[in-house]
């Protein structure tokens, strides 16, 4: 009941009440990487990255084949300073699950983070080539302003207000990008 529980609570946001049932699961389910792989999520979505580093590592450790556990990893790893090895842990969940988007989605998000245009453009059209979706449109919009393709920009951004259009993060950087032309 525990894992059931905690699943629901990770999926309704409720990350701390979440680590709390999925910590009571693990007792009763020791080998289970799915309860590994969302307490991973959980405690990564509260902040407590090395944490869940540690337990994607455990969720791995039952299932080597975890494009979950392995999200969460390459994050955690990112989150961490070890930005490269991020990359590459999330590189391997794409070539795991080569139909599966959020792989590429995370590396754009890492990318960005760090600032790196090209390759977060990169990573964001991949993750499109798979799905349209308003994260990986709103990624891409931000490489290209950044990399000062403020049209192009503009356009990405449009595409994620037709597909979200309650996505305040996209309006307000389109409006930004109205209002100075993109400098």
């Amino acid at each position: 009941a525990h894992a059931l529980i905690g699943g629901a609570e990770l999926t309704l946001g409720s990350a701390d009440s979440a680590i709390v049932e999925l910590r009571a699961a693990l007792p009763a389910r020791p080998g289970d990487p799915w309860v590994r792989e969302r307490l991973a999520d959980a405690l990564l979505r509260v902040g407590n990255d090395s944490a869940a580093l540690a337990a994607a590592d455990s969720a791995l450790l039952a299932d080597g084949t975890s494009v979950y556990a392995r999200r969460v990893l390459g994050t955690a790893q990112a989150r961490l300073g070890r930005v490269d090895e991020g990359l590459a842990t999330l590189d391997l969940a794409s070539r795991i699950a080569p139909g599966d988007p959020m792989p590429w989605i995370d590396m754009a998000r890492i990318n960005d983070d760090a600032r790196r245009w090209a390759a977060a453009e990169v990573a964001a059209r991949s993750a499109l080539r798979l799905r349209d979706d308003e994260l990986a449109h709103l990624l891409l919009a931000r490489a290209l302003a950044a990399e000062g393709r403020v049209a192009d920009a503009r356009r990405e951004l449009r595409r994620v207000l037709e597909l979200a259009p309650w996505e305040y993060d996209a309006r307000a950087m389109l409006d930004s990008l109205r209002v100075t032309g993109g400098s």
